[in-house]
């Protein structure tokens, strides 16, 4: 069997034990950049990019392609990347900010230590223990401006000497810190508003076009199946705002998609 898996190519790697599961699967995963757009009231989850990647490929290594094509093909700037706590990786999020410009919002693992001097949440303190407030990113000093809590400083006892603005390099910890600190008002609600919309979407493409029951053994053909995916997907978001033109379309995709001899070539 292990030599036949070489022979056919599939993509090898481990997961998560689950009930019924064994560890080891063969395959590829699909990895995508969606752009979440304000759409009739409501945020929507568009696809922009996807990438077949075989199961063992760590999900860091796909971060710059997908990115850099985002960069090339969309006429407005990427200015937050929300993630998974898979995509952590602090000379990637490094890179990102200084190269592109890119704050990566994420929330840090539960085995994350944070910095010193700051709290459980990596927010910094000041010298009598209070949390700092987030203010701003300075690009040239790469330093997070922070200031006193009005509140708090109001019965400090050292306001007469205190500065009440601190700065902190963004790069101590890209995960906690970087240009959006994890800890911050705006980082919050990007994750509390954006990313649960993220994962049940994945898994709603996934099931609706029944990647599960097909066994894939080319690179190729999986990233065709990748992008066809994506096609369908935006076209079911079009379908919900012209109903009839729409899913005429998208019937009409589905029937020509679903004939076998189309993949006779893979």
């Amino acid at each position: 069997m292990k030599e036949r898996r070489r022979q056919i190519g599939a993509g090898k790697g481990t997961r998560s034990k689950k009930s019924g599961q064994s560890i080891f699967f063969d395959g590829y995963k699909k990895h995508t950049l969606c752009a979440m757009i304000r759409w009739n009231g409501k945020w929507r989850r568009v696809p922009v990019r996807s990438l077949a990647r075989a199961g063992n490929i760590s999900e860091q290594r796909v971060v710059k392609p997908l990115l850099n094509f985002a960069r090339r093909q969309l006429r407005w700037p990427i200015l937050f990347v929300i993630e998974d706590r898979g995509y952590i990786n602090q000379e990637l999020a490094r890179w990102m900010r200084r190269a592109w410009g890119m704050a990566q919002v994420i929330h840090p693992k539960s085995n994350m230590v944070p910095p010193k001097g700051c709290d459980v949440d990596g927010c910094p303190l000041c010298p009598l223990g209070e949390r700092l407030v987030w203010e701003d990113y300075d690009s040239e000093s790469e330093q997070l401006i922070y200031r006193g809590d009005p509140d708090a400083c109001r019965k400090c006892p050292l306001k007469g000497d205190c500065p009440r603005q601190f700065e902190y390099d963004a790069g101590r910890n890209e995960t906690f810190a970087g240009m959006v600190p994890s800890h911050s008002r705006l980082a919050k609600q990007l994750l509390q508003k954006l990313r649960p919309q993220v994962e049940p979407g994945f898994n709603l493409a996934k099931n609706r076009y029944d990647l599960k029951s097909m066994y894939i053994n080319s690179r190729h053909l999986a990233q065709t199946l990748c992008v066809a995916c994506d096609v369908l997907e935006t076209l079911n978001l079009m379908a919900q705002e012209r109903p009839a033109r729409g899913r005429e379309t998208l019937k009409s995709l589905l029937a020509e998609t679903s004939q076998l001899e189309l993949w006779d070539k893979f």
